[in-house]
């Protein structure tokens, strides 16, 4: 299916349906879940972690499709990864709660209890984006975790979009206190030896994601009015 000739809920639902049919699941349960994911990803409160996410992300899938060993299980845990997205709760707990739904969901469609161990390890390696010792050879979870960080290697344009959006999820915090936050997290991302874990990835998005990473941490550390964040913004950085 071209994405680009249907809406992103479409292309997002006629997915779902697609990867649900070796399972013999039922209409009802296949609309059931379809509306909760289209439900889930439409929160008010949600500026990037959203059905355009989501469609992102699925794009990826479709193209690299050939390279991946387990499609049903990198597509669930595409599906169900930011099932649960809340930005003042404790840490790891919306990916948590996120495989909590998906045990429901599993155990509704009685999937098969080794795929949903893997896409459950896939979910939790959200958490930190690193790969488990016994895993450094899954390409499926490389390229699934790369899908999700793709956005970091977009061009400047895009990335502010991202940025911008990430800021108005947190917008229960003050710019300094955000500031504070968000570079010490796009720090610990530079120290890391590699940002991508694929290959394709690396060599893609690699340079210009540590590039956007550089440039935003030095918007950050100009102060409350995000100093040159702030101007690009024209608003302060504040985002309501």
């Amino acid at each position: 299916m071209d994405s680009t000739l249907v809406s992103p809920e479409t292309y997002i639902t006629t997915t779902f349906a697609t990867l649900l049919q070796p399972f013999d699941a039922s209409p009802a349960s296949v609309q059931k879940w379809s509306n909760l994911l289209l439900t889930t990803y439409s929160e008010r409160h949600r500026h990037y972690h959203t059905l355009t996410h989501i469609h992102s992300m699925l794009q990826h899938f479709s193209s690299y499709l050939p390279q991946i060993t387990n499609p049903t299980a990198v597509g669930l845990a595409i599906f169900f990864h930011d099932w649960e997205y809340l930005t003042h709760s404790p840490p790891a707990w919306s990916e948590e709660q996120s495989i909590v739904h998906f045990n429901v969901f599993a155990e509704e469609l009685h999937l098969p209890s080794p795929l949903v161990e893997t896409v459950r390890k896939y979910i939790t390696a959200t958490i930190s984006h690193k790969l488990p010792p016994e895993d450094e050879d899954d390409g499926d979870l490389k390229l699934f975790l790369d899908f999700d960080l793709e956005v970091l290697g977009r061009d400047r344009k895009e990335y502010v979009l991202y940025s911008k959006q990430i800021r108005k999820e947190y917008n229960q915090f003050d710019d300094q206190l955000f500031g504070w936050g968000r570079k010490a997290v796009l720090e610990k991302f530079l120290g890391r030896e590699r940002l991508f874990l694929s290959d394709v990835f690396f060599e893609r998005c690699e340079e210009r994601a540590r590039d956007n990473l550089k440039w935003e941490i030095g918007g950050l550390k100009c102060g409350g009015d995000w100093g040159i964040m702030g101007k690009l913004r024209g608003d302060g950085g504040v985002e309501k």
